[in-house]
């Protein structure tokens, strides 16, 4: 029985009857008939219920797959059960009824060998260019192995890298002249499940059965040889959405002068990161009005190191690479609210340019006894405008000569990385610190702090100004432990 309805009103179908039809783009061989036809603003939208055998992989696959561009797609409330979905060039909306009333749920299992065997990033849904929308959708994990049991990769064990894994193209759809890829999920909610039984767990022993939600980057585990690749260009858009349960609720690698991401709204709960950035050169970040409780190692971390992943792919240093985190609160026990690491500029700083950090008008309740915000070798950080309250080591931690490598904390030595940091008009009244409210490490230089209370500043740097807080010597601190890199697994034998 069909389960996918075309709606169209009388009035829509007049509207419908004016509408042109651009032409599009060649896609190339083997995308979705959908991707080639031009874009059509007047589509009718198609509604589409939950299967009675309980799998509607195929069906919906098919109808995302052949729907004109510009379709919604719009599915009714109920449970949704789907296997692997991998859509190339959809240009479209999938809009559930609500977040507690659209629930897609993976069927297991998800074939990730043969996923590895063609050399993509492992995951649930596969997107890979287009303008898509997803919205008012749950999108969950149920506990236990998601991979087969008999046949997993030694990597990741039984658990499922990803559920969406994005890019702009990969090597099935190689464009590089084609569009930035658009991606904008709005009022989703994504829960991982539980794998109480670790066994399978071969190289990162969670409870999680889902590494990341979302996986913005290239979709390769290693590059190959003689392939040309580039930086991820997009528009990556995710707004008021819930995360929960996830190594890393998202996560952006390989963005490029073309991309930007936006994490603005959501809510992100029990993640190991929830927000994690690496190996990013030219694009903007913004990560504005989320509220981050129960992380379990950071809340964000920001790394620029690309451990050799990107070696096919030439990386101009046309701007810096920007992130803008504000009015965000952090509900932080005994972890590390924000750590930056400007690895390249530690071991090489000819090859690229620092990265560019603000830092402003956000919220951090500690309970715990790491440092609130780390900066490792990062020039002209603004941090200003900041509540403080709760206990901690150390609010601020600025430092140079120290960065980081796959296998922990690295030290650069005789080099003064970390420059002209501006930390103004914060609010430390409400914090205890054992350390203090700002520590200066060895490494710095030209930093300016301005405060309007007597919190202690431990400035062992180099014509540091310091100015209505109260200055005293030593103390110094050598920062987090760098650990744990969620990335280390991918092409771990090459390096």
């Amino acid at each position: 029985m069909k389960k996918f309805i075309f709606l169209i009103p009388a009035a829509l179908c007049i509207i419908i009857a004016s509408c042109s039809k651009d032409s599009g783009l060649d896609p190339g061989k083997g995308l979705s008939p959908g991707f080639d036809k031009g874009f059509k603003p007047c589509v009718p939208p198609i509604t589409y219920s939950p299967s009675a055998d309980g799998d509607d992989t195929d069906e919906l696959k098919a109808l995302i797959s052949g729907a004109e561009p510009g379709s919604v797609i719009k599915l009714s409330l109920g449970e949704y059960h789907l296997g692997y979905m991998e859509l190339y060039g959809f240009n479209g909306s999938l809009v559930g009824a609500g977040k507690e009333k659209t629930k897609i749920i993976l069927k297991p299992s998800i074939d990730q060998l043969s996923q590895l065997d063609e050399n993509k990033t492992p995951g649930w849904w596969r997107l890979i260019g287009g303008d898509i929308t997803l919205s008012d959708i749950t999108f969950l994990t149920p506990d236990g192995f998601l991979s087969d049991e008999e046949d997993y990769d030694t990597s990741i064990g039984s658990d499922l890298y990803s559920m969406f894994m994005v890019n702009n193209y990969n090597d099935e759809y190689y464009h590089p002249d084609g569009p930035p890829q658009k991606l904008l999920v709005k009022n989703c909610s994504f829960i991982g499940g539980t794998n109480k039984d670790m066994s399978k767990d071969m190289y990162w022993v969670t409870e999680h059965n889902t590494w990341l939600a979302f996986w913005i980057g290239v979709d390769y585990i290693w590059p190959k040889d003689g392939v040309n690749y580039l930086l991820t260009k997009g528009d990556y858009v995710f707004k008021e959405c819930y995360f929960d349960n996830f190594l890393d609720g998202a996560e952006g690698f390989s963005l490029g002068e073309n991309a930007t991401f936006t994490v603005t709204g959501c809510r992100l709960n029990k993640c190991k990161i929830p927000l994690f950035f690496i190996a990013n050169y030219n694009s903007c970040i913004s990560i504005t009005n989320n509220i981050f409780t129960g992380s379990q190692q950071y809340d964000i971390f920001i790394e620029d190191i690309d451990a050799g992943f990107l070696s096919n792919t030439e990386i101009n240093p046309i701007r810096r690479c920007s992130y803008v985190i504000t009015g965000n609160q952090f509900n932080t026990r005994q972890v590390s609210s924000i750590v930056l690491c400007d690895t390249w500029i530690g071991t090489d700083p000819t090859q690229r340019l620092p990265m560019l950090f603000t830092i402003k008008g956000n919220l951090f309740n500690l309970n715990g006894s790491d440092c609130c915000i780390t900066a490792l070798n990062s020039q002209d950080p603004v941090i200003r405008n900041n509540r403080f309250t709760g206990t901690c080591e150390t609010g601020v931690y600025i430092n140079g000569g120290i960065t980081q490598d796959l296998f922990g904390i690295v030290t650069v030595p005789n080099i003064v990385c970390a420059k002209n940091a501006l930390i103004l008009g914060n609010n430390f009244s409400g914090l205890k610190t054992t350390n203090a409210a700002v520590v200066l490490g060895d490494k710095t230089m030209n930093c300016t702090v301005i405060g309007t209370g007597k919190e202690k500043v431990v400035d062992d740097g180099i014509n540091n100004k310091v100015t209505g807080m109260k200055k005293v010597p030593g103390g110094h601190h050598f920062g987090p432990l760098i650990r744990d890199n969620v990335r280390t697994w991918r092409g771990r034998d090459q390096l």
